[in-house]
């Protein structure tokens, strides 16, 4: 892990490799304290041995589609889909031996030979218009890949994502979200109650808002905004709402009293307008990664209507981050006192037996937004 010192601001165009190195907490591993402390710590930012995990198929789709929507213009460099013999139907494919041996006799050329003889023999005939060697095809894909260090997609995962895409384009309202603003912000920051040096990572803000994109597959009879509605719940995204939500209410106010920064390439137009109001809307996109790829948003708020009381889970989303960041603050200071012996012993849960708490009960924060 990286031992960089980093300042309180806002950071623009940080790199997600270098993101994932800073030592502060962050919201994922916050929730998970206060139910398995062990689990947490070996995802900690601040464990040295920090156990990375395996991407499943679901987390390298996710980050794809997050690519193609909120960094369009970079996709392509990041991404990309193994060729298909469909990609040149406007062209003759030269595959099989028989395919090279035949186009040789039909330039006049000796057609026997290993397969590698064949393909010197004809390059020099071929015309790229309308003839390609598939042999050479691949060998630059891969070259490609291993160059670049591309991701390579699935058939199924490029239709996913270009379904998401034709979809978005109808989708005035979404595209909105997505627009005039900047995606992948870093924000570092210290929480004024516990003292924790914290991180988070907003997938794009604009001047009065910031938008969260996430993707799910639900099948069955229940509608898409219930489907919405549950992943908010069984994920815990309003944690990470209040989260992300205060922190860049306070670095917009610590920036404007010069006791934090901006970092990064950014509009100084765009960035006055930015930081004129730190409550910011906050949207949570979902888009389907089934047919027919569907694309709604969901606007969570601190209150219903100005003035009123917070929303039962803006209270519950809050109450989740300061136990978390209370629990690390303990445990850290444990581990300050055992610095010397072992401070594996103290990230270990020591509870035997489980007290019921309102929060574990199967909550109803949800139930105004059945339909």
């Amino acid at each position: 892990m990286t031992n960089t010192i980093y300042k309180e601001g806002i950071y623009f165009n940080m790199p997600f490799s270098e993101y994932r190195e800073i030592k502060a907490a962050n919201r994922s591993y916050l929730e998970k304290l206060p139910e398995d402390i062990e689990e947490a710590w070996k995802v900690s930012p601040f464990n040295p041995e920090r156990e990375e995990g395996e991407d499943t198929p679901q987390m390298k789709l996710g980050r794809a589609v997050h690519s193609a929507v909120l960094e369009p213009d970079i996709f392509c460099d990041l991404y990309v889909r193994t060729p298909r013999p469909e990609d040149f139907a406007d062209k003759t494919i030269l595959e099989k031996n028989s395919e090279l041996s035949d186009f040789l006799v039909s330039v006049g050329e000796k057609k026997s030979g290993k397969k590698e003889e064949l393909i010197a023999r004809a390059l020099p005939h071929l015309d790229p218009k309308t003839h390609v060697i598939w042999d050479n095809v691949m060998s630059s894909f891969y070259s490609d890949v291993e160059d670049h260090g591309k991701t390579v997609l699935n058939d199924n995962e490029s239709e996913i994502i270009r379904g998401i895409i034709e979809k978005l384009e109808i989708c005035d309202e979404i595209k909105e979200v997505f627009s005039k603003g900047y995606p992948e912000v870093t924000l570092i920051w210290r929480d004024e109650a516990t003292g924790t040096l914290c991180k988070a990572r907003l997938d794009y803000v604009r001047p009065e808002a910031i938008g969260e994109l996430k993707t799910f597959s639900y099948r069955g009879k229940k509608n898409m905004y219930k489907a919405m509605c549950d992943e908010i719940n069984y994920n815990k995204y309003n944690a990470q709402y209040v989260f992300y939500y205060n922190a860049l209410k306070t670095l917009i106010k610590k920036v404007k009293a010069n006791k934090a920064e901006v970092f990064g390439d950014v509009d100084k137009t765009w960035l006055e307008k930015f930081l004129e109001n730190s409550n910011k809307q906050y949207f949570i996109v979902f888009t389907r990664t089934d047919s027919p790829f569907q694309m709604k948003a969901i606007e969570l708020k601190q209150a219903a209507i100005q003035g009123a009381s917070d929303n039962q889970y803006y209270v519950e989303g809050l109450h989740s981050v300061k136990q978390g960041l209370a629990l690390h603050k303990s445990f850290t200071n444990k581990a300050k006192e055992f610095e010397s012996v072992s401070p594996k012993l103290v990230w270990r849960d020591p509870r035997q037996v489980e007290v019921l708490q309102d929060e574990h009960i199967p909550n109803v924060m949800y139930q105004n937004f059945s339909i």
